[in-house]
């Protein structure tokens, strides 16, 4: 780290709101020291691995400054910091200043928002942005969901107890030609779980072995611990040795 950035790190370290404006700190350090790019992502760097509490704002604040060049991921990983602080109106208002700085949302800014909606149980926005990905399909963008992508929508709709729509969704990404992972298959028998629908899931697993998918070790785990609550160990055996053993090579 360079003097003009331990520089500022000691005064934002020794910040206090009621002493003084970030804002104006940060500008002051912009005038004397006149940093470039790699000097702001040493400092947000530093912040970051300190568990800061004024990571977020200078990252905000640095969005601002013409030294610090901002590109689209700047924006994209405020969002994904506030999403796993549960702030979604922080991270809202970051994409929303980002259009306005005339950025368009690409995959991995969209991405970030179904994370976030999809482990806040907030179904209707993650679809939202989901669906948005998939316009970015069409002729003007090359891109479609993958299974990372559709394994966030499934988990939405497990969150908010629609396995059957989980189920859709799990199909709907084979019939898109995206081979599903075995955390997709994991996030649709934890669908079921949630509603208590133990025939149905056999009825999934039944189904993905006429087609020649077997579940892996995430998938399994789910439907271990599901038997065992339920007091029947026996069949957790059985179903790991039909399940996982007998893997095709």
């Amino acid at each position: 780290m360079t003097n003009r950035c331990k520089a500022l790190m000691r005064q934002i370290i020794c910040f206090s709101s009621q002493k003084g404006n970030l804002s104006e700190l940060l500008g002051a350090w912009v005038r004397i020291m006149k940093p470039c790019r790699a000097d702001w992502l040493s400092v947000l760097k530093e912040l970051k691995t300190m568990d800061h509490p004024l990571y977020l704002e200078v990252a905000k604040l640095a969005l601002l400054e013409e030294s610090f060049e901002t590109n689209i991921r700047d924006y994209t990983k405020i969002i994904h910091s506030y999403g796993k602080q549960n702030r979604l109106k922080d991270a809202e208002n970051t994409l929303s200043d980002m259009k306005r700085s005339g950025f368009i949302c690409d995959q991995v800014t969209l991405t970030a928002m179904v994370d976030m909606y999809s482990k806040a149980g907030h179904l209707e926005q993650a679809k939202e942005y989901f669906d948005e990905i998939k316009l970015l399909g069409q002729p003007f963008a090359a891109i479609s969901p993958d299974d990372k992508i559709c394994g966030l929508l499934i988990n939405a709709y497990g969150k908010a107890g629609q396995s059957q729509k989980a189920r859709v969704a799990f199909e709907n990404m084979r019939r898109a030609g995206i081979e599903p992972s075995d955390k997709c298959i994991a996030l649709t028998l934890a669908a079921y779980e949630k509603e208590s629908k133990l025939n149905k899931a056999l009825k999934f697993l039944i189904d993905l072995e006429k087609d020649g998918i077997m579940v892996g070790k995430e998938a399994s785990e789910i439907l271990s611990k599901w038997f065992r609550r339920l007091g029947v160990v026996e069949e957790v055996e059985l179903v790991l040795r039909e399940y996982t053993a007998a893997k095709p090579v």
